[in-house]
């Protein structure tokens, strides 16, 4: 038995419990090993949407299906065919035969006959002059039809040109009430209406007028109502230079105002809504 030496000196258990045992997290989250796992489930999760996102064909367990046929196994096919043939009649042939013999026999005659041979030539010929004429004239209607198309086409042409204009206005119009330039009325002499562009309350409008046509001298007030419902125009009012004038509204509040004055039919095409009365104050308002 070892005797204890108090001379000796006495080795500290405690420092080393704390050099060798490593100290103890104070939580789960503080742990290494927890640690380490969130990382690999988190870098796991990212590289599986990374691996979701790609094609199909590329992802890394994507198999392609093919179907393999066994080398040692051949494909074998098997048909039936049926095939059921008619009988023979071999008297109704014998039969054929000798008509045949007969029928040629019969026209070697007028084969070697010569004023048989000039007819067949001259039939022949006939038929040949017959083909020609025709052939001409199916030439000569596809040139008359493309002549027509063509002419259709320039008349299509001629009639897409545009309208002339001229400032020069055959009739008197009613004007706004302020110098307005020569060059702001257009004039169409193919439609023969006028045109000048304006303002109501800062809202753009368009004038049109043009001579009281023919089919309304005879009673403008009812004509003017009548044009008001085939425009859909339900609103009216009265002017003091008009009479009565009509106002459609359509759905966007675009409003137009047919009006008669003088032996002018006129138009007033407002861009937005202004309102009747003020259409109406415009309309007294030119000179």
């Amino acid at each position: 038995m070892e005797f204890l030496n108090p001379k000796k000196k006495k080795y500290n258990f405690d420092k080393f419990l704390e050099e060798e045992t490593p100290a103890k997290p104070s939580t789960i989250y503080e742990d290494p090993e927890w640690k380490d796992l969130v990382e690999t489930v988190k870098r796991q999760a990212e590289e599986d949407l990374e691996e979701n996102n790609k094609p199909k064909f590329l992802r890394r367990n994507h198999k392609t299906e093919t179907h393999v046929v066994p080398k040692d196994e051949p494909e074998k096919v098997e048909l039936n065919i049926h095939l059921t043939l008619p009988k023979i009649k071999w008297e109704k042939v014998k039969g054929l035969r000798t008509a045949f013999s007969k029928a040629r026999a019969n026209a070697l005659p007028y084969i070697k006959n010569r004023q048989y041979q000039k007819v067949a030539g001259g039939s022949v010929v006939a038929l040949i002059v017959v083909f020609a004429i025709s052939n001409t004239l199916l030439n000569s209607n596809k040139s008359e039809s493309g002549a027509s198309d063509s002419q259709s086409t320039t008349t299509d042409q001629s009639a897409s040109k545009p309208d002339p204009v001229i400032h020069d206005v055959p009739f008197k119009i009613f004007l706004p009430d302020k110098d307005l330039p020569k060059e702001a009325v257009s004039y169409n002499p193919n439609k023969k209406f006028a045109k000048f562009d304006d303002q109501i309350d800062s809202v753009a409008i368009s004038v049109t007028e043009q001579a009281l046509p023919d089919n309304f001298k005879a009673s403008p007030a009812s004509s003017l109502e009548s044009l008001a419902k085939q425009m859909n125009a339900t609103d009216s009012i009265e002017t003091t230079s008009a009479g009565t004038i009509y106002v459609q509204q359509s759905a966007q509040g675009a409003q137009t105002a047919i009006f008669i004055r003088s032996n002018i039919l006129g138009f007033v095409r407002t861009q937005n809504e202004v309102g009747v009365s003020k259409i109406a104050v415009y309309i007294d308002s030119l000179k």
